[in-house]
């Protein structure tokens, strides 16, 4: 009688225990097609080292003239200076103030080149973050990740998406084959900098 129970009951356990693990979506290392990654609250709020990724193709190519008008002028010393360097190292993120950043990529406030060069190396998929190689340029994903497509990882930044307007620039910037530049004027300090500063 008592195996008679342990078999009847056998099958119900096993059902649950399977339905409770099919569903156990913590620490996946993909998320379905269509997943928004940026919403924490969904079945899977988390993925392997880096943030959860999808199921998908590569990231898409990104078309490149350097002869476009728009071209003039671009370069990640003046994209990085207008309109990253806030969302990507004010605040510790990236740039901790002691030569660290968060997952290892050290993006230093005031210095685009040197994060340029980070981030040239950085290559979690087949190609870089980002590159001025011809050879790679059309294949960098910073467009998928910043843009939160499928392919891109997990979006940066983590907590709240660039305006339309950042994400345009930076697409700009790509399309004109991602120049570095040559440095230009020195950036001012970080915002929380300015109290330390003194007058003669």
């Amino acid at each position: 009688m008592g195996a008679t129970k342990l078999r009847t009951l056998g099958l119900p356990l096993l059902l649950v225990a399977g339905t409770f693990l099919a569903c156990n979506r913590v620490g996946d290392e993909y998320c379905d097609v269509g997943t928004d990654l940026t919403d924490q609250t969904d079945q899977c709020p988390f993925g392997p080292p880096g943030g959860p990724g999808s199921h998908s193709d590569a990231c898409p190519d990104i078309p490149v003239d350097k002869t476009a008008p728009a071209c003039a002028g671009q370069s990640w010393v003046t994209l990085w200076n207008s309109q990253l360097r806030d969302s990507c190292s004010n605040g510790g993120c990236h740039d901790a103030g002691n030569g660290t950043g968060a997952d290892g990529i050290y993006l230093p406030y005031n210095d685009a080149l040197t994060g340029f060069a980070t981030l040239k190396k950085y290559k979690p998929v087949n190609y870089p973050y980002l590159s001025d190689d011809p050879a790679e340029v059309t294949h960098t994903w910073i467009l998928c990740n910043l843009q939160r497509l499928k392919s891109g990882r997990s979006g940066m930044p983590p907590s709240t998406p660039l305006p339309m307007a950042t994400l345009n620039a930076v697409q700009t910037w790509a399309q004109c084959g991602e120049p570095p530049g040559t440095g230009g004027p020195p950036p001012p300090p970080p915002p929380d900098a300015g109290s330390d500063a003194t007058t003669d």
